[in-house]
């Protein structure tokens, strides 16, 4: 027998559905979804793919998911584009970071994604938090990824960059599942999304692509991921 919290998470991963199929008409991208599973850290994530031609693949920032990417999809048609859900984002798997296991999480993740895809070599669009583990997997060394485009801070990864509200609350332990897990409308969504975005790319993004994020943001499961990643990486 389904049980209610089983129905309630079935409900909001419909309604995250909704909302992303209502975004990629609205931006007339032909999208196509499947799932990775990671042989290192055992998680299984959501790709989204679009396009024919070389690979690149595009990680996403903190509590957002692949769908943030959509509105790119049809200027770089020519690509094949694989925007991957982060664990604990989209529809991906959750997990729980730990003090000073971020960097190796990052490092064991994108080996297993690049291998999952069967990427010897490929180059990497980030935004903040996709760009800092970008960024920390050039520096061990490895050349699998063969540029990096860095949109935005990335995250913690440079000396100077400081987590700011109201991304700081997330940092408190505790606090931080909590303030992610609480209904919050519409447009109260839209404002805090925009204290760390940007208004004018807020404001310019398709409501579907807000309502997308503000479900994900919701799913018990992402909420733990991104508030023990922020407590993680702060300090």
């Amino acid at each position: 027998v389904m049980n209610h919290k089983t129905r309630a998470t079935g409900n909001l991963e419909r309604r995250i559905r909704d909302a992303e199929s209502n975004l990629f008409a609205a931006v007339g991208a032909e999208v196509e979804e499947f799932f990775l599973d990671l042989a290192r850290t055992g998680l299984r994530v959501r790709v989204l793919s679009h396009g024919r031609g070389p690979a690149v693949v595009l990680l996403h920032g903190v509590s957002e998911s692949a769908a943030i990417w959509a509105p790119l999809f049809p200027e770089l048609r020519d690509y094949r584009l694989l925007a991957v859900d982060l664990p604990g984002h989209g529809l991906s798997d959750p997990v729980t970071f730990r003090r000073g296991q971020v960097r190796e999480h990052a490092r064991a993740l994108i080996e297993d994604i690049l291998d999952a895809l069967r990427l010897d070599q490929v180059p990497v669009i980030g935004h903040s938090l996709g760009g800092m583990f970008a960024l920390w997997h050039v520096a061990t060394g490895s050349r699998r990824i063969s540029e990096v485009i860095a949109i935005g801070e990335p995250a913690v990864a440079l000396p100077g960059v400081r987590v700011r509200m109201p991304l700081s609350l997330l940092t408190v332990r505790g606090l931080g599942a909590a303030v992610l897990r609480s209904p919050s409308p519409r447009r109260v969504y839209r404002r805090l999304l925009a204290q760390g975005q940007g208004s004018a790319e807020v404001a310019a993004a398709p409501e579907s692509l807000i309502e997308a994020l503000r479900l994900s943001a919701r799913r018990p499961e992402n909420a733990g991921t991104v508030a023990s990643l922020m407590y993680a990486i702060d300090r």
